[in-house]
Formats: C-alpha cells, sequence, structure tokens
C-alpha cells in the first residue's frame, strides 16, 4: 500500500506514510545517501518525479474513519503457537545510527601490533558490545542488531583504516531504548586509538494502537472461529504513522518458518483467507 516501507537503501524506513502524515524529517532525508551517493530526492528526480510537490501527498486525517493494516508477522510465534492471526496491541520502535570508525590504514605485514589503529578491530568492539546491551535488556523486550559493515580499503594486506556501520536498536519500552542507547554511544565515545562520527538517523517512538478497533478484530476473531492470539510487533509498519493521525489497528498472518524479506518468504492461503473474513467482518462492525 504504501512505498519505501523498508529502509535498505536510504537509511529511513516508512517514507511514503510518513509523508502522507506529515511527519517526514526532510531535512534528514537530504542529508542521507544510498551506496550511490543519491538521496531520496535524486531518486525521485531519476524516476520522473517532482521532490518539491511532496506535501501534495499530504492526507486529510478527518476523511478517514479508521487504518487496519494487514501484515506477515515475519517471526514464529503465530507458527509455534498453531495461531492463524495475531492482534497487534504496540508497535516496537526504532533507533538507528550510522557509525564511521576512522583509524589508519597500514600494511599488515610491516607494522607492528602495538602500533595500529585497526578501524575494524574497533568496530568489532562495539559488534559486541551492541549484542552485550540487547541481551541485558532483552526482559524489556528490546533488541540490538548491527546490520551492515563497510571496510575500507578491504584487502587483505593492509590494517583497516575506516569502517561504517549501521546500528538499529527496536523496542516497546521507552526507558530500556534509552538506556541501551546511551550505554552504546558511551561505549562508542570512549573506544581507543580510533576517531568516531555518530549519525543519528532516526529516533521514533514506540506505538500503542487503538484497543476500541482491537477489541473488535477480536471478537471478529471468535465470531468467525479463527483462533488469535494478542501481539506486539518488533517491527515497525507504517501502521506506527497512520496511528498518530487516524484511529489504527493491525492484524498479523504466519510467516512459514518465521521467513521475512527473502524469496522464500510464505504464507498459507488458507491464513490469508481467514485474515480477510476477520478483515471484513471487522469493517462492517466499524461501518455500523
Amino acid at each position: 500500500m504504501f512505498r519505501a516501507e523498508e529502509s535498505s537503501r536510504f537509511g529511513h524506513s516508512c517514507m511514503a506514510s510518513k509523508l502522507m502524515t506529515g511527519q517526514a524529517d526532510l531535512n534528514k532525508w537530504r542529508e542521507t545517501w544510498g551506496s550511490d551517493g543519491k538521496n531520496i530526492f535524486d531518486a525521485l528526480r531519476d524516476n520522473g518525479f517532482d521532490p518539491d510537490q511532496l506535501d501534495q501527498v499530504r492526507i486529510n486525517p478527518a476523511d478517514y474513519k479508521s487504518f487496519i493494516e494487514c501484515h506477515i508477522e515475519q517471526g514464529r510465534v503465530l507458527l509455534d503457537n498453531h495461531l492463524s492471526l495475531g492482534v497487534v496491541s504496540a508497535i516496537a520502535a526504532p533507533t538507528r545510527f550510522l557509525i564511521e570508525i576512522n583509524g589508519i590504514a597500514d600494511h599488515s605485514g610491516a607494522t607492528p601490533m602495538g602500533l595500529r589503529h585497526d578501524a575494524l578491530v574497533a568496530a568489532s568492539q562495539v559488534v559486541t558490545r551492541v549484542n552485550t546491551i540487547a541481551q541485558r535488556e532483552a526482559l524489556h523486550g528490546t533488541v540490538g542488531t548491527v546490520g551492515r559493515m563497510e571496510v575500507s580499503p578491504n584487502a587483505m594486506n593492509v590494517i583497516p583504516g575506516k569502517v561504517v556501520m549501521s546500528i538499529d536498536i527496536r523496542g516497546i519500552d521507552t526507558g530500556s531504548i534509552q538506556r541501551t542507547t546511551h550505554d552504546l554511544l558511551t561505549f562508542v565515545s570512549e573506544l581507543e586509538g580510533v576517531s568516531v562520527f555518530i549519525t543519528r538517523l532516526s529516533e521514533e517512538k514506540p506505538v500503542h494502537l487503538n484497543n476500541d478497533i482491537a477489541e473488535l478484530l477480536n471478537q471478529s476473531c471468535l465470531e468467525e472461529s479463527i483462533p488469535a492470539m494478542p501481539m506486539q510487533s518488533g517491527a515497525g509498519h507504517d501502521a506506527m504513522y497512520m496511528a498518530r493521525e487516524i484511529p489504527t489497528a493491525m492484524l498479523f498472518v504466519p510467516s512459514v518458518n518465521g521467513v521475512s524479506h527473502n524469496p522464500e518468504e510464505f504464507t498459507l492461503f488458507d491464513d490469508i483467507w481467514n485474515a480477510a473474513r476477520v478483515l471484513k467482518r471487522t469493517m462492517r462492525k466499524l461501518a455500523a
């Protein structure tokens, strides 16, 4: 339904729904480039669109009574519990960083170990730290991931002089997210033998969805005799931004083997059909 939900190219997620609800940070978008050296505005021009008209996509919330998003779970909770649907109550929010670590690129054979400023060694410490912090905060549902790393000059016989890495922290508990972020940034700022530049790509807030619509979804599941459970979403969705303007709910269908963002991503037709039945019944209740 929305373009650019994923953040793989520019580091910003749910770009279309942010524009449509007036929550896009266009200045930050201008300062973020993909691996090809282009930002979102360059990409729009390349494809025949006019970035100066982005404000025309802004919706009027008064035109909408509610918004319900149906999405695959992207995990194994429904599958492992042998359930067909999940009614989502809250969506975790991502806080994302781009971290550039600069050391000195030297010859791998001629430079003694005690004289090295290895950017990759420093980056590996950050990877380990992210995992350690996230494990500590897992009790609160917080997760941390280093999803991308670019090493330069990336040659076998050269000590890495530069590493650029992306860090994705997500959770429902704002306090836990703040603790994780503070601990990470403190650790990164104290790395020895390298210089570090930190760019905060995003800092979203967890979103709690509309309880009344969720209750209608639950009622519809019961009336259709479809097994369902309450859930929270660890992944971000366009519903996060719609929820700030329009009463919003979410329905999950199972992902076979929990796979997503992969050619093997698959959901059984029976589960999709069950979701359609529940959505139809719920929309009738909302329209009544």
